[in-house]
C-alpha cells in the first residue's frame, strides 16, 4: 500500500503551518503566563487529561520571594548550571505487525496516524524508530501461516529473512546449506508489506526521523540449528563457522538497499537479545562471538564506506556485565558507538551511570521497553541518551488469533518495577479506525517537550511518589516533567494516587502547582536569566568550613556535594569567588540541597571587584529556601565576587551549587531578532570540501625521549610504520612514568592513536607544549588493549607531547608500537595559527540580505570521519557573538542536517561552541557569548541534500 504522495502533500501543508506557528509563538509570548502547563492522565482507566494544555487555566507566574514548602509539598529545585547527557531521541518500533495495521487504515486515517506519531508540530514528534532486519517475532506472516511461535504444528513456518532461497541443499533436508555470495538476498518482502513506502511517508512528514535496525535471526542456512527459531532438543542457534563475514555482508546489503530507497539506517544493533533461545526468531551469541561479529561488521562497514553506527548488547540490563563490558573492553570497541538495553528484568537502570565515565565516547540507549512515566524519568536520570518503546500499533485479535507478545508481555510483576503492562501507542477503535491509547499521551509529555539535542539539567531527586526530570532545549527553553503516581505493576490498575502540591524553585523564581493523582505534568518556560556561565577557572574560599564540606564543592557541578559552614550564621560571615579573568555577571543563584533547604542566608550583601582591592556594593537582600536569587542590578564586569552575611540566624549556612548568569546571554527566542548584527559590511566568506581527518604520513622528523631511560632516544620504533617494532619501558608500569614526543615543528591535530598491543596503560594524561619547556594538560584518558583513539573537540597545536601514566600496572611493561596524529585537511598552521589553506571563494550570497539568493555547497552533506562540507565566515575583526541563524529560505527542505560550529580569533585555536541537528527552514544555534573573528559551520551526515544558506545572521 503506497501512499507517499498523499503524505507529502500533507507534510507541505504542515510544514508551512509549522513555520507560521513558530513566528506566532514568539509574538504571543507577551502577556501569557510565564510557564506553559500540560497534563496527561497516567493510566487507562481515567483519561481525564490527554496532553491537555492548561496554561491559561493554571496561570502560573514566577514569584521572586520563596517560602519553605508546607507540609506534604514536594520541593523541586532546578539548576540549569549543572548539565548531564545530551538527548538524542524518543520513539519506538515499526515492527511488521505495526506496519500491517497502519496500512489497513483508510488513506485519511493512515495520514493522521503517521502525523500523530512523528510530526514535530502536530504530533508526538517521535524521531527514533526501530526496524527489524528481516522479520521479528511481531509479524503477521506467522499468523497467516497458521501458528505463532512454538505453540503449534507449524512452529516457525511464518518467519522469514532476506535470504531464504539459498542455491544449494547438500543433505536433502529442504534447507539450503550455503548462499555465501548472497545471490538470493532481497528486501522485496519489506516492499510488498508496505514497510518501505511507510518509512518514506514518515520521512516526508519528518525528515529528521532516524532509524535503528535490529536482527532477530540470520537466515537458517547460516545457523548451526538450521532454523530461524529454536525448539527444545535443537543445538544452540549460533552462527556456523565461516558465516561471520557473510552475515556482515548481509547487514551491508540491507543498509545499502534501504539507502537506495531513500532510507538511511543511522544505527544497527549486533543482535536482538543475543542471550536467548526461544520459539520465535532468535540467534544466540556468546559474549566472545558477539565481539567477533562486531569486528567483522565494523570492518565490513569500513570496506563498504558505510557510516551507520553499531550498538552492542541490545539485551536485558542484567546482561550488562556479560555482554556490554567485555565488548567495550575488546579490540572491537573502536567500531561500537553505543549500548542498547532492554529492561524486562525490572532492575533500575543504573548501568549507564556505572559505565559512562569509563567509556566516555559511547551512548546508552533503551532499544526496547514499554513502561510508565516514572520509569522514563528513571531512565533519563540515569543518563540514557535515547528511548524506544516496543510496538507502535497492536491488535489483540487478528482473525481470531493473537500474535506475538504484547508491548510488555514478558514483564515480571515486581512491585518496584512500575507500570510495565500497557496497550500500545495506537490500536483499533472497533469501527475500522484507530485510537490513541494512554501511553501515547503519557509519552507525548516527554517527546513533545524534550527535543533532540536537549541537555539534561540538575533537578531534585524523587520525593515519595513525585519524580521529575528537567532538560534545557536547543531553543533555550527548559522543560520539567513531573510524575505523580504510586508505583504499581500495570497501568490498567488505578492506585488512586492522592493529589500532591509541588514547589518548583529556579533561577527565574518559584512557582507552585497541585498535580492530580495518576497524572504526568510538563512545565515549559524560557529563562530570562540567560544561560549559566561556565564554572571553569572559578575558585572559592569561605571564612568558615565544616570538615570535609569544602567550599570547592559549591562550584563542582555536583549537586549532591555541598559546602557547609559548620556554625550558626553570623553577620560578617563570607564566601568569596574569583575567576581566571573578568566576566560579565548579572545574577547569582545559590542552590541548597533538598535536605538543607532552610540553610539559606538570613541576609546577604554582594560586592564585586576587578582587582581584588577595590569593591563595589551591588546588592543587599534576604535569602530564600531552596534557591537564593541575587540580582546585581545590571550587567556587571567582575573578577571577584564577595558574599557577606548582613545578619545571623540559628542555622548553618550551606550551598550545594553556585550558578552565575549573564542576562545578555539570553535564550528567549523573542529576544533573538534584537540581537542580530545588521551591518555585514566587511565580512568575508569561504567554503571548502574534502575529508575532515587526514593522517600525518611523514613522521621522519619526529623523535621521542623517556624519563624511564634517562632521556635517551628510545622511541623511533613508534614512527617507523612497522607494527612489529615498538618502544617499550622494559619494566612494570608505575604512576608517573612518561614518554615525550618531539614533533619537530608546531603541529595541528585533533586525534591521537596509540597502538600499544596488550601493554597499554590503564589511564594516562596527555600534556602539550609549544616550546618544549612549559607543558599544559590537554586531557586524561583510559587506555585500551590494541589501539587507543583519543579525539579532541577543539583543534590542538603542539611541538611536543608528553604521555604520563596516572595508574600503575604490575602485569605489563608499557609499550607503543605506533603513534599517529590526524589533522583537518583544509586547515593548516601559518605562524602557529590554524588557518584555511584552501577553499572556494564565494559571492557572499549567504550574507547579502536577500532571501532570494543562495549559497549552495557543491556536494551533499556527508560525514565519515568528520564533516566534509563547511562554511567559514570572517567578521573582519573580533567582536562578541552568541550564535548564528541559518535561513534556507524557499529551499526549506534542503536544510542543515548535523552541524558543528567553531569560533576563534587571529592567533587562537578554533574552539567548538555548538553541535546538533538542524531544523526545517531556520536553524538557530546558540552558544555562550564569546569574542570571535571567525565562525566556522561544518555540515554533515549521509544525505541526499547539499548545504544551502539563503541568509546567515549572527547574534551579538
Amino acid at each position: 500500500m503506497y501512499k507517499k504522495g498523499i503524505a507529502i502533500l500533507v507534510t507541505l501543508a504542515l510544514g508551512m503551518s509549522f513555520m507560521m506557528g513558530t513566528e506566532t509563538k514568539a509574538a504571543n509570548m507577551a502577556g501569557r503566563p510565564d510557564i506553559e502547563v500540560f497534563y496527561s492522565s497516567y493510566n487507562d482507566l481515567d483519561l481525564q487529561y490527554t496532553l491537555s494544555n492548561l496554561t491559561d487555566e493554571k496561570n502560573l507566574y514566577f514569584q521572586e520571594s520563596f517560602q519553605s514548602p508546607g507540609d506534604g509539598a514536594a520541593p523541586i529545585v532546578v539548576d540549569p548550571s549543572v548539565t548531564y547527557q545530551t538527548w538524542q531521541g524518543f520513539g519506538g518500533s515499526l515492527d511488521g505487525a505495526s506496519i500491517y495495521h497502519l496500512n489497513k487504515l483508510s488513506d485519511s486515517d493512515y495520514e493522521d496516524a503517521l502525523t500523530d506519531l512523528v510530526d514535530a508540530d502536530e504530533g508526538n514528534g517521535y524521531n527514533w524508530m526501530r526496524l527489524s532486519i528481516g522479520c521479528s517475532d511481531f509479524t503477521p506472516d506467522a499468523i497467516e501461516a497458521g501458528d505463532y511461535g512454538p505453540y503449534g504444528e507449524n512452529a516457525g513456518s511464518g518467519y522469514w529473512t532476506y535470504d531464504d532461497t539459498p542455491d544449494e541443499d547438500i543433505n536433502g533436508d529442504g534447507i539450503g546449506d550455503v548462499d555465501m555470495d548472497l545471490s538470493g538476498f532481497s528486501i522485496g518482502r519489506d516492499a510488498d508489506a508496505g514497510i518501505i513506502s511507510t518509512l518514506q511517508d514518515i520521512l516526508a512528514i519528518n525528515p529528521h526521523v532516524r532509524f535503528l535496525a535490529s536482527m532477530w535471526s540470520a537466515p537458517a542456512w547460516m545457523k548451526k540449528n538450521e532454523s530461524i527459531i529454536w525448539q527444545n532438543g535443537q543445538c544452540d542457534p549460533e552462527l556456523k563457522e565461516g558465516c561471520y563475514e557473510v552475515l556482515a555482508e548481509y547487514y551491508c546489503r540491507f543498509i545499502e538497499e534501504y539507502e537506495n530507497n531513500g532510507i538511511h539506517i543511522d544505527a544497527v544493533t549486533l543482535q536482538n537479545e543475543p542471550d536467548i533461545k526461544i520459539g520465535y526468531p532468535c540467534m544466540f551469541f556468546t559474549p566472545e562471538n558477539q565481539i567477533r561479529f562486531a569486528n567483522c561488521l565494523g570492518q565490513a562497514f569500513v570496506s563498504h564506506g558505510i557510516t551507520t553506527k553499531i550498538w552492542g548488547m541490545d539485551a536485558n540490563e542484567f546482561e550488562t556485565w556479560n555482554y556490554a563490558v567485555p565488548l567495550l573492553q575488546s579490540e572491537a570497541s573502536e567500531y561500537v558507538d553505543g549500548i542498547g538495553f532492554h529492561n524486562y528484568g525490572g532492575i533500575p537502570m543504573y548501568y549507564p551511570n556505572t559505565l559512562k565515565n569509563v567509556f566516555k565516547d559511547k551512548t546508552w540507549n533503551i532499544t526496547e521497553m514499554t513502561v510508565g512515566a516514572n520509569k522514563l524519568v528513571e531512565y533519563m536520570r540515569n543518563n540514557i541518551n535515547s528511548y524506544l518503546y516496543w510496538v507502535t500499533y497492536y491488535s489483540l485479535d487478528m482473525d481470531g488469533h493473537t500474535y506475538g507478545p504484547g508491548p510488555s508481555f514478558w514483564s515480571k510483576p515486581q512491585s518496584d518495577d512500575a507500570d510495565h503492562w500497557s496497550l500500545s501507542q495506537l490500536s483499533d477503535d472497533g469501527a475500522g479506525g484507530y485510537r490513541k491509547n494512554a501511553k501515547y499521551y503519557v509519552f507525548g509529555q516527554f517527546s513533545r517537550f524534550i527535543n533532540a539535542g536537549s541537555v539534561r539539567i540538575a533537578s531534585s531527586e524523587n520525593d515519595g511518589y513525585i519524580s521529575n526530570v528537567a532538560f534545557s532545549n536547543p531553543d533555550g527553553s527548559i522543560s520539567l516533567v513531573v510524575v505523580n503516581r504510586i508505583p504499581v505493576q500495570n497501568t490498567n490498575s488505578d492506585p488512586d494516587t492522592p493529589d500532591r502540591q509541588i514547589q518548583v524553585m529556579t533561577p527565574d523564581g518559584m512557582f507552585t502547582d497541585v498535580i492530580p493523582g495518576d497524572t504526568v505534568a510538563t512545565y515549559r518556560w524560557y529563562p530570562t536569566t540567560g544561560k549559566a556561565l561556565s564554572k571553569s577557572g572559578m575558585t572559592i574560599s569561605a571564612s568558615d568550613t565544616y570538615s570535609g564540606y569544602e567550599p570547592a564543592q559549591a562550584v563542582d557541578d555536583l549537586p549532591k556535594t555541598l559546602w557547609l559552614s559548620g556554625c550558626d550564621q553570623y553577620a560578617g560571615q563570607q564566601v568569596t569567588l574569583s575567576f581566571d579573568s573578568t566576566r560579565y555577571v548579572s545574577q547569582l543563584s545559590l542552590f541548597s540541597d533538598r535536605d538543607f533547604l532552610d540553610d539559606y542566608p538570613a541576609g546577604i550583601k554582594v560586592e564585586t571587584s576587578v582587582d581584588g582591592n577595590n569593591w563595589l556594593e551591588r546588592s543587599i537582600s534576604n535569602g530564600t529556601p531552596g534557591v537564593t536569587n541575587i540580582s546585581l542590578g545590571g550587567r556587571v564586569e567582575a573578577k571577584y565576587i564577595k558574599l557577606t552575611l548582613t545578619s545571623g540566624k540559628n542555622k548553618w549556612w550551606s550551598i550545594g551549587e553556585i550558578a552565575l548568569f549573564d542576562s545578555q546571554n539570553s535564550t528567549d527566542p523573542a529576544q533573538l531578532s534584537s540581537q542580530v548584527i545588521t551591518d555585514k559590511s566587511g565580512w568575508g566568506v569561504q567554503a571548502s570540501s574534502g575529508r575532515f581527518i587526514e593522517e600525518y604520513s611523514d613522521r621522519s622528523g619526529w623523535f621521542s625521549v623517556s624519563e624511564i631511560h634517562g632521556w635517551n632516544d628510545a622511541g623511533s620504533e613508534m614512527f617507523d610504520g612497522d607494527q612489529n617494532t615498538r618502544w617499550t619501558s622494559g619494566k612494570a608500569q608505575e604512576s608517573g612514568d612518561s614518554v615525550n614526543i618531539d614533533l619537530g615543528t608546531l603541529t595541528l591535530f585533533d586525534k591521537i592513536e596509540l597502538d600499544c598491543g596488550s601493554d597499554n596503560g590503564i589511564s594516562f594524561r596527555v600534556l602539550a607544549s609549544q616550546n618544549g619547556i612549559s607543558y599544559s594538560e590537554i586531557g586524561t584518558f583510559y587506555g585500551n588493549a590494541g589501539t587507543t583513539v583519543i579525539r579532541f573537540d577543539n583543534l590542538q597545536t603542539a611541538k611536543c607531547l608528553r604521555f604520563e601514566l596516572t595508574e600503575g600496572r604490575n602485569d605489563a611493561w608499557w609499550s607503543i608500537y605506533e603513534l599517529r596524529l590526524s589533522h583537518p585537511q583544509n586547515m593548516g598552521l601559518i605562524d602557529g595559527v590554524p588557518t584555511w589553506i584552501s577553499g572556494v571563494s564565494l559571492e557572499g550570497q549567504a550574507i547579502d540580505g536577500d532571501l532570494n539568493t543562495f549559497w549552495r555547497s557543491a556536494e551533499n552533506q556527508t560525514k565519515s570521519d568528520g564533516y566534509t562540507t563547511s562554511y567559514l565566515l570572517n567578521l573582519g575583526y573580533s567582536r562578541q557573538v552568541s550564535g548564528v541563524s541559518i535561513n534556507s529560505g524557499s529551499e526549506m527542505w534542503t536544510c542543515l542536517d548535523e552541524y558543528e560550529v567553531y569560533v576563534w580569533n587571529d592567533g587562537e585555536e578554533a574552539k567548538l561552541v555548538a553541535k546538533g541537528r538542524g531544523s526545517i527552514s531556520v536553524t538557530d544555534i546558540r552558544f555562550a557569548r564569546t569574542d570571535a573573528k571567525y565562525i566556522w559551520i561544518k555540515a554533515g551526515r549521509n544525505s541526499d541534500r547539499p548545504f544551502v544558506i539563503a541568509e546567515l545572521n549572527v547574534f551579538r
